[in-house]
């Protein structure tokens, strides 16, 4: 990059940003630059080369430029160029490298806290559109790295369901325990692929009464399915598998099932209709709908707007059926026994809100802080508030991290699940 370009891209310096993620209330960086750039109604989050902010400033504008000249295709020609370019002596900056090799992949390593407390290394992979945090199993930077050549490599190869079937995932499940007001529990866990262990024996039963618990799981996912049973283990002496609804309608009605869990997005039917068409034929019997999201980030983007509250609370994957963890034990639950459960389980967050404390926290904010907090309750990007306000993306992102400060958040979902708590 010629001194000339690096010295006119100021406003760039204020647009590029890295990546970040929060984990058991921690805030996690990704080491690479990134920026978001919008283009003839198309908006792309690129991955940036550069080190630095200086360089990476740079690199956006230029990326920008060759949008003006030629769309997103010749976006896509100058990054391929970039790719090669070490070859040609360009440069040895070793971020413009191909994925195929592991120093691409060095500086986007994870560090996150996993579900045996220990910290391990994972990845973001994406291609075609679609993208998965995969843990990679060690807290060794090159061992970390050369596994994501490998799981990007399947991808490329083999396509997504294959890589399903050989890799684990991190994955954020939510279980939607009531709809209006929305209460839902999460947790993350780690998809089981075909070939690992299920350790099913690491869990213990609660009690006789959970042994003679039967679960039928409708889930269509193979490692969702496996790691969802994985842990329903310590509630269940039976979960009964179907990877679709049909076959769910056709077996369940014939057989002893206490509880039906379900996905919310099967192959042919949603898990709403399945659960409706379950009550049919059993009425008695308690359907849950659950959903699988990429992350945490992703469910609270997808929760349904026009409720009259929103109580999400993250659980342990070992406690999936927190709020009901007592019925199991005894052996059986019914609809009603359920519902009063899950009264009870979110009481303690619904009268801390309604004592008054969560008024008083966003009554110290300026009204346009409340106002970009309504925008990112919306899941306005920084530059869509600022066209929204009629002020800098710069500015936008001052006000952010006031928000932040002053609500004691580390990120833009907690920020927005406190605003929506009101």
């Amino acid at each position: 990059m010629e001194a000339s370009t690096v010295a006119r891209n100021g406003p760039w310096r204020h647009r590029v940003f890295r990546n970040s993620f929060t984990r058991d209330g921690e805030l996690h960086r990704v080491r690479a630059w990134s920026v978001k750039i919008q283009f003839n109604g198309v908006r792309k989050t690129l991955s940036l080369r550069a080190r630095d902010r200086r360089q990476a400033s740079a690199e956006a504008e230029e990326i920008q430029q060759a949008l003006a000249a030629g769309g997103w295709e010749a976006v896509e020609r100058l990054r391929a160029r970039s790719s090669t370019s070490e070859s040609a002596g360009a440069t040895a900056d070793v971020d413009l490298v191909p994925k195929s090799e592991a120093r691409y992949w060095q500086p986007r390593l994870l560090r996150r806290r996993y579900l045996g407390g220990k910290h391990e290394l994972s990845v973001r992979v994406e291609h075609d559109g679609i993208g998965y945090y995969f843990p990679l199993g060690t807290a060794n930077e090159e061992i970390a790295a050369a596994r994501a050549v490998e799981i990007h490599g399947a991808v490329v190869k083999s396509g997504w369901e294959e890589v399903a079937r050989r890799f684990p995932r991190d994955l954020t499940v939510a279980f939607h325990w009531a709809a209006d007001p929305l209460a839902w529990t999460y947790t993350t866990i780690q998809s089981h692929p075909f070939g690992a262990p299920s350790n099913g024996d690491e869990f213990k039963q609660t009690s006789p009464g959970a042994r003679n618990f039967h679960i039928a799981l409708v889930e269509a996912d193979s490692g969702i399915e496996r790691a969802l049973t994985h842990h329903l283990q310590r509630y269940s002496g039976m979960v009964l598998q179907f990877s679709d609804g049909m076959r769910a309608l056709q077996a369940v009605p014939r057989q002893r099932v206490d509880f039906a869990l379900i996905n919310h997005a099967l192959p042919d039917m949603s898990g709403e209709d399945c659960a409706r068409r379950l009550l049919a034929f059993s009425p008695q019997l308690p359907c849950l709908v659950y959903s699988a999201y990429e992350d945490s980030e992703q469910l609270f983007k997808s929760t349904p707007g026009g409720v009259s509250g929103y109580l999400l609370k993250r659980t342990a994957p070992d406690h999936l059926l927190a709020p009901i963890d007592e019925l199991v034990s005894a052996g059986a639950v019914t609809t009603a026994q359920i519902s009063e459960r899950v009264r009870q389980y979110f009481g303690s967050l619904t009268f801390r809100l309604e004592s008054g404390q969560h008024d008083h926290v966003l009554s110290r904010l300026t009204r346009r802080e409340k106002e970009i907090l309504e925008c990112l309750s919306k899941g306005y990007l920084d530059k869509e508030i600022a066209d929204v306000l009629g002020i800098s993306a710069w500015t936008v992102h001052g006000h952010i991290k006031n928000l932040f400060e002053k609500l004691g958040v580390h990120s833009r979902i907690e920020a927005v699940l406190k605003y929506l708590h009101k």
